[in-house]
């Protein structure tokens, strides 16, 4: 009898636990009733997760590093600006990785991080705090959905 794997395509249900290479779990439905249900390769998830499901068989149990580059990618150095302490309100007193929110040029708000404190100047990094973090993916497939819509 030969083993049925997930596929590009595959409607799959699983258990997952993703988390960061320091431990801090980012996003898990471990042991939960229903386990997440996805289908493989509509890009709805992070790219190297769909990945990782791939070529499981049912009962399998997957622990992977997910590279930042297929997880949410690297920092943007457009997204890092210094900018005058003069524009700051007068109500904030800057620290290292306060978050602040911006207004960007076409008006959208945008929360930053303060990366460097200079005598006249702050850094902000309005990347994603996820960005350029490599993780770790936890995975067990429980189910494959079949075309005839019958779960194996």
């Amino acid at each position: 009898m030969s083993v049925i794997r997930a596929e590009f395509g595959d409607t799959v249900r699983i258990y997952y636990k993703i988390s960061f290479q320091n431990g801090k779990i980012y996003d898990q439905k471990w042991g939960d009733e229903k386990g997440l249900v996805l289908t493989l390769g509509k890009g709805l998830y992070i790219k190297g997760f769909e990945d990782a499901v791939v070529g499981m068989a049912l009962g399998d149990i997957k622990k992977q590093v997910i590279p930042f580059y297929n997880a949410f990618g690297p920092k943007d150095p457009l997204l890092i600006s210094t900018i005058s302490k003069t524009i700051l309100p007068h109500t904030l007193s800057p620290f290292l990785g306060r978050v602040i929110t911006i207004t960007a040029p076409d008006g959208q708000q945008v929360q930053a991080s303060i990366i460097d404190i200079q005598d006249k100047t702050i850094t902000l990094d309005a990347n994603p705090s996820v960005a350029n973090q490599d993780l770790i993916c936890e995975i067990e497939l429980l189910e494959i959905l079949i075309e005839d819509n019958f779960f194996v």
